[in-house]
């Protein structure tokens, strides 16, 4: 910007302030104090690494799934008045009472199907899931009539989803579609009880144990050896050679399956396996059977009393055969009439130090072992108590211990301790020990359980309402040990709580706090909360509703939705950049209605992002938009709605380091256009001492440019003639002079010295006509004559005279320097706010030139 090229004795010089980039925003102090790259307010910004500041990408609307409609996803109850109402018995009305409302929502994926990344939302009557990687949409029923209300969690876990209703059974779905959300199990729990082995029942075949009954074992569950034999005074009672007291990890659980056809059997005992001598080999041909090594099977149909009957299991296989062996000759010669299905069973691997001895694997066929499922350390086993929510930590689901398990089913007892939690046992959603698992915190005082967080190193962050504590070594619960790590401040929102690197952030009552993990014992909490430069935002939370608050981590951003300004829903979200190390934005939606239920990370590749769950069953995908539009959905049953998005940002009060009061003169503004959009603001500016506020202009209106002369015509039926004319040429005929203007195939002939104007096809024949609108217009209502019929058309045109400049929105790609004369405005300091009006611009850099000025000791307000 140009200076003067000298100054005198009496010039005041001129000084510079300003930003060439933007890090973040604070309003906690005042403006004049914040330093180079700050705003003093960013509402739907991003502030990227190279510092450029632009309004953020839209909101996508992804699914509706609920309507007010019956053919459609979901029903909603409605009433017939039949007496002294509206609609007499004729007209439904809806009872808006009972319109439904999405209650929870959860991601959900199988780890065995790359395209399953869904997003599942539970409503009153039913759930829907949303393949984001597909678009497709499933219902997912609740068997028994079961519904789910205010208050309902979800989460998934074992490969199954929960939905979790405090007081109330949890429900639970198994990932398979064509199975409805059914109730976990509740009532009195069956104590662990013996597994006796018959002979038949065990074997150990390459080092696997192998167990021909499941006996409510599950994968994951512990197992322990309470005898190699069942009887070890009897000789002729076989061991397994399995060490008393050792214990295993079940790692395979098998279902009973469907009964074949065995083409043909043998049996004999030439050349056998080692590993079975003096036992008899069964032979069975069967194409495609499917079995492996190791799997137990039932076979029947080869005779009464034949030995080739019973429990057995696969010892050797071929895509076309299986063998197994017994003890005893079957006499099977091509035997046609033999069946065998898959039995139920779990199996478990055993290493050196589970053998008391090792033993042939086909005398393990005759054993008799006894195992017992893991017994409880405490009280005894319960089921899952119906917590309001749980986490997944170490294979084991954790949650509050609110609720005792009464022996009638679905029946549940208030404990009255709100600060007790239990573990479930690993990878069993249905077992819980109620001493060793169980754990109370802060008791005595006024303070309860508000959140939980698996943390590194078998570390669980137990968060209460006014403290924090950890739980460690919960792999043995009964060797696990808690300790306070603080009682100076608690969590207000359980679903605030995100992981990032070795730091965990939350929202608590004086703010957004960070704990951080500085070595292997050592997690602290920070002293100043991380949102102390948002300070003047988070007073701005209804605290009467804060506890909705829901957080994610995505793209290096800590995003934080919130209820703002007394709203009982979540109406804004606050975002944080780790990359610049400050709060970015405020985003919004400019729809007062439309609310933030739950943010979910989920999708693979391209469709990997943030998904926003309102409260009415819109999936929304944030930053997503390139057009600078929010399209949302804001009402059940109600038509998608696209607004613009109302974006802000003010930046820090320059002052040119000095306290003296200035005259400012000029400013600099480097603005770039997003790659596919053309761009347009608004700029403002405002002085301190004096107090000011004053227009600048459009960023249209700096960036003018030179137009064509033309005719716009619009409103014709035809959108062949609608469009802009531009001059192409002026005949001058004896009678007049008609300058000609083209678009495409169509022309436009205006004749001044008639006052006519002609709308021609490519022929040169008239389509319409009529006196000169410029001018005067043709009829009354300013419409034309249709030249086929002499009947009235609507339409009109409008006139741009040629050499004009016209305010002109950046062109897509495009940067500009906009330089402005300020006027010598007086005032201490000076802010700029840009407010967008189209598309997402790109503000790169601000400048500001002023001098001192007004020395007088004059006040100045």
């Amino acid at each position: 910007m140009p200076d003067y090229r000298t100054y005198g004795a009496r010039d005041d010089r001129i000084a510079k302030d300003g930003d060439v980039g933007f890090i973040g925003f604070n309003n906690r102090v005042r403006p004049d104090q914040l330093g180079k790259g700050m705003l003093a307010d960013s509402q739907n910004m991003r502030l990227d690494l190279n510092g450029e500041a632009q309004v953020r990408k839209g909101i996508e609307l992804i699914e509706a799934p609920f309507a007010v409609n019956p053919s459609d996803t979901l029903l909603l109850p409605f009433n017939l008045p039949t007496t002294g109402q509206i609609g007499d018995g004729v007209t439904a009305i809806l009872d808006p009472s009972q319109v439904v409302e999405v209650y929870a929502s959860t991601k959900y994926s199988d780890p065995n199907d790359q395209s399953s990344q869904y997003i599942i939302l539970a409503a009153n009557d039913n759930a829907v899931a949303k393949n984001i990687q597909t678009g497709a949409t499933q219902t997912i029923q609740y068997a028994n009539t079961e519904s789910v209300g205010s208050g309902a969690t979800m989460l998934q876990a074992f490969n199954k989803v929960f939905i979790f209703r405090e007081g109330s059974t949890a429900l639970v779905w198994d990932g398979n579609f064509s199975n409805d959300f059914e109730l976990v199990e509740s009532g009195e729990y069956e104590q662990p009880v013996q597994i006796v082995c018959a002979p038949g029942e065990f074997a150990i075949i390459e080092n696997r144990g192998i167990v021909h009954q499941q006996d409510g074992v599950q994968a994951g569950s512990v197992i322990e050896v309470l005898s190699a034999q069942t009887n070890p005074d009897d000789q002729n009672d076989q061991t397994s050679g399995l060490k008393e007291g050792a214990r295993f990890d079940v790692a395979k659980i098998f279902e009973g399956g469907a009964s074949q056809n065995i083409t043909s059997a043998t049996s004999d005992n030439a050349n056998l396996n080692p590993e079975y001598s003096d036992m008899y080999r069964v032979t069975c041909t069967l194409s495609g059977h499917g079995y492996k090594v190791g799997d137990p099977i039932d076979v029947t149909g080869f005779g009464s009393n034949n030995v080739a009957n019973g429990s057995h299991f696969v010892a050797e296989k071929t895509d076309g055969e299986f063998i197994y062996y017994v003890d005893g000759n079957p006499n099977l010669t091509s035997n046609t009439s033999g069946t065998v299905q898959l039995a139920h069973g779990f199996e478990f691997y055993i290493n050196s130090d589970g053998y008391d001895e090792k033993v042939r694997d086909g005398l393990t066929l005759t054993s008799t072992p006894i195992f017992t499922r893991r017994v409880s350390v405490g009280l005894g086993f319960t089921h899952m108590p119906a917590p309001p929510y749980a986490i997944y930590h170490q294979r084991r689901l954790v949650m509050p211990f609110k609720y005792t398990v009464d022996d009638a089913e679905n029946s549940y007892t208030l404990t009255g301790n709100a600060d007790e939690i239990i573990a479930s046992d690993i990878l069993d959603s249905d077992t819980y020990d109620q001493i060793y698992a169980q754990y109370r915190f802060n008791a005595g005082t006024a303070d309860f359980n508000v959140g939980l967080h698996s943390f590194a190193n078998d570390t669980l962050i137990v968060f209460n309402r006014n403290s924090i504590h950890e739980v460690r070594g919960m792999i043995d619960l009964k060797n696990a040990s808690s300790r306070l790590i603080t009682d100076e401040v608690g969590l207000v929102a359980r679903q605030s709580v995100v992981q990032v690197g070795s730091s965990v952030i939350f929202l608590s009552d004086n703010g957004v706090y960070n704990l951080q993990f500085l070595d292997e014992y050592n997690l602290r909490g920070g002293e100043v909360p991380m949102s102390e430069a948002i300070n003047s935002t988070m007073k701005r939370i209804n605290q009467n509703t804060w506890e909705k608050s829901v957080a994610v981590y995505f793209d290096n951003r800590y995003f934080l939705a919130v209820p703002l300004d007394g709203n009982a829903t979540n109406n804004a979200i606050l975002v944080y950049s780790f990359l610049n190390k400050q709060w970015e934005s405020i985003d919004t939606v400019d729809n007062t209605e439309w609310d933030i239920e739950n943010l979910i990370v989920a999708g693979r590749g391209d469709e990997r992002g943030v998904y926003a769950v309102n409260a009415l069953g819109g999936v929304h995908r944030l930053d997503y938009r390139e057009d600078g539009k929010d399209r949302v959905v804001a009402e059940i049953g109600g038509d998608d709605t696209t607004y613009g998005i109302q974006s802000s940002m003010t930046t820090r009060q320059y002052t040119i380091g000095t306290m003296e009061r200035k005259k400012w003169k000029e400013f600099d503004i480097h603005v770039q256009s997003s790659d596919d959009y053309r761009s347009d603001l608004t700029i403002t500016a405002e002085t301190e001492n004096p107090d000011a506020e004053f227009e600048i202009g459009t960023l249209s209106s700096f960036n003018p440019r030179k137009v064509q002369e033309s005719v716009t015509l619009s409103g014709f039926s035809d959108e062949n003639v609608n469009g802009t004319y531009t001059f192409t040429e002026e005949l001058i005929l004896p009678s007049a002079s008609i300058y000609v203007y083209n678009k495409g195939s169509r022309s436009l002939h205006w004749i001044p010295s008639g006052q006519v104007l002609q709308v021609k096809n490519e022929s040169g024949a008239d389509i319409y006509y009529g006196l000169d609108p410029i001018i005067s217009p043709a009829l009354p209502d300013g419409s034309f004559i249709d030249a086929s019929n002499g009947n009235t058309v609507s339409g009109s045109s409008t006139y741009t005279q040629g050499g004009d400049s016209v305010p002109t929105t950046l062109a897509e790609g495009e940067d500009v320097s906009i330089r402005g004369r300020i006027g010598n405005r007086r005032g201490y300091g000076l802010q700029f706010t840009f407010n967008n009006t189209t598309g997402r611009p790109r503000i790169r850099a601000i400048e500001a030139d002023g001098s001192a000025s007004f020395r007088s000791t004059t006040k100045a307000d």
